[in-house]
């Protein structure tokens, strides 16, 4: 966008100021503030911005702690994953009108008397059963630096793993409003340390940057589509194009492949694909090919996406 300026009678196109962060995504700055040191742990700008947008898309408030975002350091550089409290995840399902509640969870222990895993039943209306989550006590539980299970989990095992089991089950009952977003409770493994010495030369970059898109999604469990999804909150390929803004729209495409970790060759070629141009008769089918993918974590100083209008 530029600001016109008059001079000799004549109009000169100038560059406008460029808007802070907190004006463009509509903050309060000393809110934009609180949010960056209490939720999102210090994150700069590029990440903060990515992190506040996906709030936005997905309807949580991070003031309400609903949504943190959480800076890890991993053999491949730093990464800043998403992550929503269990509450954020039940005001997420009862905002489509479809949860129809669950049961309390259900526990298995081994011949020890130790607790082996968790089941929650999550109902959705319309639905003739209900929808099982079951997360074991070996794959989720936290672990301090010493291998010692945290403070956290052993006072309160059940709980912490009904919530994982609960996170599975609400997932799978509404893949379209939770797919590839986990709770803190489900990362928390994530922090417990592992060797990571390499015993031979690394591989390239690319080469690790693939692997890593793997893990990712073999960690995301694999779900039954249900036969009919009828949710009541649009997801981004559900909008109205046609009384959206250009820049709108722009960002609104930037911004969903960036989430999913698509590269900007890759969003090139697709907009290609529909006619070489985003407008908004192609931006329908761009952004439903855009979320087909899953979400995925994102590199520190992830490469920033920016797409015209026609």
């Amino acid at each position: 966008m530029t600001a016109i300026a008059r001079r000799d009678g004549g109009a000169v196109a100038t560059n406008a100021p460029p808007r802070s962060l907190a004006e463009r995504l509509g903050y309060e700055h000393e809110t934009l503030e609180f949010i960056r040191q209490e939720i999102a742990q210090g994150a700069p700008d590029p990440q903060l911005e990515y992190f506040l947008r996906l709030c936005q898309a997905r309807g949580l408030d991070p003031t309400a702690r609903e949504i943190y975002y959480i800076r890890r350091n991993t053999r491949d550089g730093p990464k800043w994953t998403a992550q929503i409290g269990i509450d954020g995840y039940r005001s997420m399902a009862e905002r489509t009108g479809l949860y129809d509640g669950q049961d309390a969870a259900s526990y298995t222990f081994g011949e020890d008397g130790k607790l082996e895993s968790a089941t929650v039943v999550v109902y959705r209306k319309g639905s003739q059963r209900g929808v099982p989550g079951t997360a074991f006590f070996n794959e989720y539980v936290q672990r301090d630096r010493d291998g010692s299970v945290t403070d956290m989990w052993k006072r309160m095992p059940k709980n912490q793993l009904a919530k994982c089991a609960e996170a599975l089950a609400l997932r799978k009952a509404f893949p379209r409003n939770l797919g590839g977003i986990h709770t803190r409770e489900e990362m928390a493994q994530a922090d417990n340390i592992v060797d990571v010495t390499p015993t031979r030369t690394l591989p390239d970059a690319a080469t690790r940057a693939g692997r890593v898109k793997g893990a990712i999604a073999q960690q995301v469990q694999e779900i039954e589509q249900p036969t009919h999804i009828d949710e009541t909150v649009p997801g981004p390929e559900e909008r109205d194009f046609s009384k959206m803004a250009a820049d709108e729209i722009s960002g609104l495409v930037a911004d969903e492949a960036r989430l999913r970790g698509i590269a900007p060759s890759e969003l090139g070629a697709l907009v290609k694909k529909h006619g070489g141009k985003l407008t908004r008769a192609s931006a329908p089918a761009i952004v439903a090919e855009i979320c087909a993918h899953p979400i995925v974590e994102i590199d520190e100083g992830g490469e920033e996406q920016e797409f015209g209008f026609s």
